[in-house]
């Protein structure tokens, strides 16, 4: 399991992200060796792996980590310890917002997992003809029904061939379940998506 703040779907667990796009800074995981107290909760978090993150940041990511609501971490057995990198981008903007970060917000479920055919209807035609692969991140708001609302374009590769506009266009078909905020159910939550476009 990574604990992380960039969303990657892929990942059992993705915490709600700081604004902003993920390009603005390399992506780093950071190794944490944690002690799971009653609760259970992470507790005496050490560094094993900072990943060239200044050590300030790095104590803001720990801080988070010890932070965590129970409801993430109902597979750790209280009294053992656990090695986990915590995923972050590595950006003065990211850690300022995460430091200010309230509460955590745990990555939604999907309703439907999304359909692969999704993707492939709204590829651009020029690219795949081209076999151009691409890649977009997406930044939506997530309702209480779990349809994704408001969402922006934040990042596109390569630019100029529409993987933004077809990402969008993805994306709203996607269903997902409600966010928690600290297991609370949340009436709208941020996500980042990203969508891969995979050459042909």
């Amino acid at each position: 399991m990574i604990f992380a703040l960039a969303p990657i779907l892929a990942a059992a667990l993705v915490q709600q992200p700081p604004t902003g796009s993920p390009a603005d800074g390399p992506r780093r995981e950071i190794g944490f060796r944690c002690h799971v107290a009653e609760g259970p909760a992470l507790r005496d978090c050490q560094v094993r792996d900072p990943a060239g993150v200044d050590p300030g940041n790095v104590e803001v990511v720990r801080k988070v980590l010890e932070h965590l609501p129970s409801c993430v971490l109902g597979q750790f057995k209280p009294g053992t310890d656990v090695d986990r990198p915590f995923v972050v981008y590595d950006s003065p903007a990211y850690f300022a917002e995460l430091a200010r970060m309230p509460a955590i917000i745990t990555q939604p479920d999907w309703a439907e997992r999304p359909d692969p055919q999704i993707i492939s209807k709204v590829y651009p035609l020029a690219a795949a003809q081209s076999g151009l692969a691409g890649r977009a991140v997406i930044a939506c708001d997530i309702t209480a029904e779990g349809h994704p609302t408001n969402c922006q374009v934040q990042d596109e590769t390569p630019p100029g061939h529409g993987f933004g506009a077809a990402a969008l266009r993805a994306v709203a078909q996607f269903h997902l379940r409600p966010q928690t905020r600290d297991c609370v159910p949340t009436d709208t939550g941020r996500m980042i998506i990203p969508i891969v476009f995979g050459g042909r």
